[in-house]
């Protein structure tokens, strides 16, 4: 968020949008992205209306952010913590169901009330169906024993991100969760189009 904005917490910011309808704003790097869902969300649940200002990527929403011409951008914390370091934005929130460890002032969505708030970039290694069962195992193998590795766990924390390590059969199921929970975000946000 841009600093200038008088907020300190999500529901500073939920207070001042209610009392400013569709003045508030906040940037979106292209439908369906990053910046975009969890800012929907946000709305959706709070029940709030600022005005969307698409970007063709996130260079031109974060110059408009850091130029003080949107209010409020959602970014990944490895662009926000120098950012937020050097005073030139303020961090609101985390958007996953824990503090991350390089802001951990920085309370989750979950904590300041969006109870079932929980939005990550996640990623995961692919293969084409009807891959081998011994070339799956191994790759597996040797993806959970490089997650354990103290310099891999050590970027991983830098960025902001977590290794999970799960078996092929539960991260299919993610997978398949993740999936249906986009498709009900992506019909309330038309929902709330129309």
């Amino acid at each position: 968020m841009h600093p200038s904005l008088p907020v300190k917490s999500v529901q500073d910011l939920v207070t001042l949008a209610r009392q400013q309808p569709g003045k508030l704003s906040y940037g979106q790097a292209g439908l369906g992205t990053a910046s975009h869902i969890p800012a929907e969300v946000m709305l959706g649940a709070a029940n709030i209306d600022m005005l969307q200002v698409s970007y063709r990527g996130t260079p031109a929403a974060m110059t408009d952010l850091l130029g003080g011409h949107i209010d409020l951008f959602f970014i990944g914390t490895q662009i926000a913590l120098p950012l937020v370091q050097e005073g030139k934005l303020r961090a609101l929130a985390v958007t996953g169901k824990e503090r991350w460890k390089g802001m951990p002032d920085v309370p989750t969505m979950q904590e300041q009330g969006f109870k079932d708030f929980n939005i990550v970039n996640w990623f995961g290694a692919w293969l084409p169906a009807g891959a081998p069962p011994e070339i799956v195992t191994k790759l597996h193998t040797e993806i959970v024993r490089s997650l354990k590795e103290p310099d891999v766990q050590k970027e991983f924390d830098t960025l902001g991100l977590r290794g999970v390590g799960s078996t092929p059969g539960d991260f299919a199921a993610f997978v398949a969760k993740e999936t249906a929970a986009a498709q009900e975000i992506a019909h309330r946000i038309e929902g709330r189009k129309k």
